[in-house]
């Protein structure tokens, strides 16, 4: 590999574009400097391109799309006015089949990378798509910055490649209910400017509320305060939970994923009694998952979100579903049921589990486990840690299912799902 760039910065260089890289860019060669990468944004495998370099690290370049020498066949036309500016979106100028293609990629290079021992055993399934491509999002978190003296303030999203906020009217990511709350905030935030002594973050997010019009009905709304309550429903189900923490935004394939998750756990053989859902959070899994199962427990680290999901389950009628606080690392030990007759559900956070973790949950040995992450690379690197663990035991997992769900159409952003079934060691 080759350690300094072979050209000078700034250089316009043509690439052939080969695949795409984990943040949504299209990774180039050129014929002229072989061994050499380019990291180019809005760009696709089977492209040319005309590049700027401006920034060069071990082996590769950053470099500014300057022009689409040969098109993608793919290629569409952005529906957003800001698209290639903004930095919200990567992948609106590809075709949404396309886009499901290229995140199944990303997903199984990572799997490639992560479990490479046992990549050629997993099972992959064909992703799944997000019944809204747009008008999905129902949480967006605009910025703004105080104003220099006779600026006009910029209420909006950070510019591609800059530290700037640029100045956006509407998101068409966003639902209807959350454009027009955020519409009426931008109003707000510019004729009070004055009164902010800095910028902020701030959050418009989608709730049912009730309806002007007939208050015994519900619409739906918007809060615009972290700490507001939104109310939200998913198939069946209603939630509750304060509008800074994390649920999921696209409400739209939300019972999918409940459906799927739900299917999954019911091919563990015999049927487990009883459902952990490890990163509870507000009781999205344990709640949605619920039915079936004797029990279900949730556990998180935070207080607050036993607490909703306690008001969750209680919310939807349900007697099997308890909460408790608590470090995952140590959640197994505090359950008054063992492996033997349970599943587990683990969504973690982006950097995925703990050592600590996956040594007792092999300890604990439960019949099946969903893994749903966000950040496929820590998944496939868990999967391998996690399968380590359990040699010598007398027990494994077999990879039942791996695929994506398109969470977060027009982004390179999916979710990877994994089941795992437990099986007798060979």
């Amino acid at each position: 590999m080759k350690l300094t760039p072979p050209f000078e910065l700034f250089s316009e260089i043509e690439c052939e574009i080969v695949k795409m890289s984990s943040h949504g860019e299209g990774i180039g060669i050129s014929e002229q400097y072989p061994g050499w990468y380019f990291y180019i944004p809005f760009c696709y495998p089977g492209e040319k391109v005309k590049c700027k370099v401006f920034a060069s690290h071990r082996g590769y370049s950053k470099a500014d799309n300057l022009e689409i020498l040969v098109h993608s066949e793919d290629k569409i036309t952005p529906r957003c006015q800001y698209f290639g500016k903004c930095s919200g979106c990567q992948w609106q100028d590809i075709s949404y089949d396309r886009q499901l293609e290229l995140k199944d990629e990303l997903l199984k290079r990572a799997f490639y990378y992560g479990s490479r021992d046992i990549y050629d055993t997993l099972p992959f399934f064909p992703p799944v798509s997000s019944p809204l491509q747009y008008e999905y999002r129902s949480k967006i978190t605009p910025h703004f910055n105080k104003p220099r003296p006779d600026d006009e303030v910029s209420v909006g999203f950070m510019q591609k490649g800059r530290r700037s906020v640029m100045d956006i009217e509407e998101c068409i990511l966003g639902t209807p209910a959350v454009n027009e709350g955020y519409k009426n905030l931008r109003v707000k935030v510019k004729e009070n400017i004055t009164s902010y002594k800095k910028g902020a973050s701030l959050i418009i997010r989608e709730s049912l509320q009730p309806s002007k019009e007939d208050p015994s009905q519900e619409e739906w709304g918007t809060v615009t305060d972290h700490k507001g309550l939104i109310t939200t429903k998913v198939g069946e189900y209603r939630f509750t939970f304060p509008a800074g923490s994390f649920f999921q935004i696209n409400t739209s394939i939300l019972p999918s994923l409940i459906d799927y998750v739900s299917a999954q756990l019911a091919k563990i053989q015999p049927k487990p009694k009883y459902l952990l859902d490890a990163y509870c959070g507000s009781g999205f899994f344990a709640v949605g998952c619920s039915s079936g199962f004797e029990k279900v427990v949730g556990v998180d680290v935070n207080q607050q979100s036993i607490d909703y999901a306690t008001g969750n389950a209680e919310m939807n009628s349900l007697q099997n579903c308890s909460f408790q606080v608590g470090q995952a690392e140590i959640i197994f030990d505090g359950l008054s049921f063992t492996g033997k007759d349970a599943a587990v559900i683990i969504d973690p956070p982006r950097k995925g589990c703990s050592t600590d973790f996956l040594e007792q949950l092999v300890k604990f040995s439960p019949e099946g486990i969903v893994y749903i992450s966000c950040n496929p690379f820590s998944q496939a690197k868990d999967l391998t840690e996690l399968l380590k663990l359990c040699k010598g035991t007398g027990f494994t997992y077999k990879v039942d299912q791996v695929r994506v769900f398109d969470l977060f159409p027009m982004t390179m952003h999916g979710e990877g799902l994994v089941t795992l079934i437990k099986v007798k060691e060979e």
